[in-house]
């Protein structure tokens, strides 16, 4: 009897060994592709810098501007599926489904107007150059839009590790078509960033974990929104702190500095490639977490340590990056050798862009009172730091880099704080045991 217990027991770690392994693999997957997909945008970008005139820079930077700035249309239903869709599969929760039904059929009606709002900017703008870039920026937004919608369905492992095909396939088409800048220049810009956009949205589409007829009920729509619009606005309004450099820049400055600046933004928007893959992967793990126990200090462990490792993996792909860069700028890139040393300083900030995971934990636990201290923090910190900077500095890019990366750190050491104190009180209880589905 004895030999059979030890037999069972042996059995059971041998399993539960391997399911840890499989998920292990499936995450070391996804990263792997991600960073790929995050070096072969930075070979890109840099390579479009070297093909386009800062000033065209600088306009096709201020256009993208939009599509931040629009993103208010979604009404935070795309954030609330986010949140409920691994909570109440958590909670083995049978709407589930109903909530990706009605999500869909929304991000559908939305992208629809998106489309037609390019469409009518053609007839509506004057000036040639901005007329069919904005046109390509609203079919960009529509297709990532829908693909946020598609992102938030993302949740078992097998569905990630279709996600991960999927980010190999965005890295080919990332470098195959850069050639359309290449012949048509400014144009190419427009062009290529939409393509890429409609591209993905097409292979996640494909791809989708939940395949779900088209309904739009009301009332799940209404619980969505009762849900997301709140994760919305702090999200929406912490994403505001990406854009204020360049708003700083071009209110205090002008469009060349904007211009100048885009090797920084480059290097600021690849160091959130990696942090954001891995959010996408862990943020409904804490939802789930948290539908499936009810516990607050495992969420709290998981977004500790989410943070910290994040930190720690990206050290040292920072100092690489940190040493060859100043070569880099000046053997191709050097009319943007006035910004190289802000270059250092972005990458100094990315090291902290973990806060980026850690803080989806408030999300999860619908913590509005300290998400809207982290969200305060880090907008408001970024616009002080940033201004203050610009003027300190002789070098008004330097300063603006220098002023964002301190606004990183201060915005992680927040997101932790506010973290430790939103799940201190939580329960310890355990009310179940069930493990992420694996499909």
């Amino acid at each position: 009897m004895g030999r059979a217990w030890s037999s069972s027991v042996g059995r059971r770690a041998v399993a539960k060994a391997r399911s840890t392994i499989a998920g292990h693999g499936v995450f070391a997957y996804f990263s792997l592709a991600s960073s790929a997909f995050s070096l072969a945008t930075m070979f890109a970008g840099f390579i479009v810098l070297r093909w386009i005139a800062p000033e065209d820079i600088g306009l096709w930077q201020s256009l993208l501007l939009v599509g931040t700035y629009s993103s208010f249309v979604q009404a935070g239903v795309f954030n609330g599926l986010n949140r409920e869709l691994p909570y109440r599969l958590g909670k083995g929760d049978s709407s589930a489904l109903a909530f990706v039904a009605t999500c869909q059929s929304f991000a559908l009606i939305l992208g629809g107007l998106l489309v037609t709002g390019g469409v009518l900017t053609v007839f509506v703008v004057e000036q040639s150059q901005v007329r069919w870039a904005l046109a390509a920026v609203f079919v960009g937004v529509a297709s990532s839009t829908y693909q946020q919608f598609l992102g938030a369905t993302y949740r078992a492992r097998q569905a990630f590790r279709k996600l991960s095909h999927i980010v190999v396939a965005e890295t080919v088409m990332a470098l195959v078509t850069l050639p359309v800048v290449y012949y048509l220049k400014y144009p190419g810009l427009a062009v290529r960033f939409a393509v890429l956009a409609v591209f993905s949205a097409i292979m996640r589409h494909h791809w989708r974990p939940f395949r779900v007829p088209v309904s739009l009920d009301p009332r799940v729509l209404l619980e969505l929104m009762k849900t997301g619009v709140p994760l919305f606005a702090f999200g929406y309004v912490a994403s505001i702190a990406a854009t204020l450099p360049r708003v700083v820049l071009l209110h205090e400055g002008n469009v060349q500095m904007v211009g100048l600046y885009a090797p920084v933004a480059a290097t600021m928007s690849i160091m959130i490639v990696v942090p954001s893959a891995m959010a996408q992967y862990i943020y409904p793990r804490m939802s789930y977490m948290l539908g499936n126990s009810g516990n607050r200090h495992k969420v709290w462990n998981l977004a500790w340590r989410t943070s910290i490792y994040s930190v720690l993996i990206s050290t040292p792909v920072i100092a690489v990056i940190y040493i060859a860069m100043p070569w880099v700028i000046e053997k191709f890139l050097p009319e943007y050798s006035y910004g190289v040393n802000a270059i250092g300083w972005a990458l100094m900030g990315g090291v902290f862009q973990g806060a980026l995971i850690s803080v989806n934990a408030l999300n999860s636990l619908k913590a509005w009172k300290w998400m809207a201290m982290y969200t305060s923090v880090r907008v408001l910190g970024t616009l002080v730091l940033v201004f203050f900077f610009f003027h300190l500095f002789l070098n008004p890019i330097e300063g603006v880099a220098f002023g964002y990366a301190l606004a990183q750190a201060v915005s992680w050491c927040t997101a932790l704080l506010c973290i430790h104190y939103a799940t201190k009180g939580g329960s310890g209880m355990e009310v179940g045991q069930h493990s992420m589905p694996d499909a």
